[in-house]
C-alpha cells in the first residue's frame, strides 16, 4: 500500500486509480464508491477504504455493493499463514494489488513491508 499510495486515502494516480489501494476499473472503483455512499461517507474516508479492502481480501466477509472476492481462499490463507514476509508481500502484490510488471518494484515493496513489520510486530 505504501508503494501504491503512501497510505493516502485521497490519492489519485495519472490513470484515475484512487485511494490507498489504487482502485481503478469499474469492478473495483465503482463498488468502493457505492459502499462509501451506503455508509454516508466519501470514498476517500480511510476507514471506508480499509473496510472495503478487507471485504475484497477476506473470503469469510460478506460482499456488498458489488464488491468482489479478489483473493482466493488459498491466496488469503497463504498471506495470513506466511512464515516469511517476502512471500506474503509477493502474494499481496501479485494477487491483490495486481500491479503491472513495470510497477512491481518488489525490492522496494519488500523493504516497505519489512519496515512496517519491524515497527509493529509483537506489539
Amino acid at each position: 500500500i505504501q508503494q501504491e499510495s503512501s497510505f493516502n486515502p485521497n490519492s489519485v494516480n495519472s490513470i484515475g486509480a484512487v485511494g490507498i489501494c489504487q482502485w481503478l476499473d469499474s469492478s473495483r472503483k465503482n463498488p468502493l464508491q457505492e459502499f462509501a455512499t451506503s455508509q454516508g461517507k466519501s470514498y476517500t474516508d480511510l476507514d471506508v477504504q480499509l473496510e472495503f479492502m478487507w471485504m475484497e481480501m477476506c473470503p469469510n466477509v460478506p460482499k456488498t455493493h458489488g464488491a468482489s472476492q479478489i483473493l482466493t481462499t488459498s491466496e488469503f490463507n497463504s498471506i495470513v499463514n506466511a512464515t516469511d514476509l517476502r512471500t506474503a508481500t509477493d502474494i499481496f502484490m501479485r494477487e491483490f494489488e495486481v500491479c503491472g510488471n513495470y510497477e512491481s518494484e518488489i525490492v522496494k515493496r519488500f523493504n516497505y513491508a519489512q519496515n512496517w513489520y519491524n515497527t509493529y510486530a509483537g506489539k
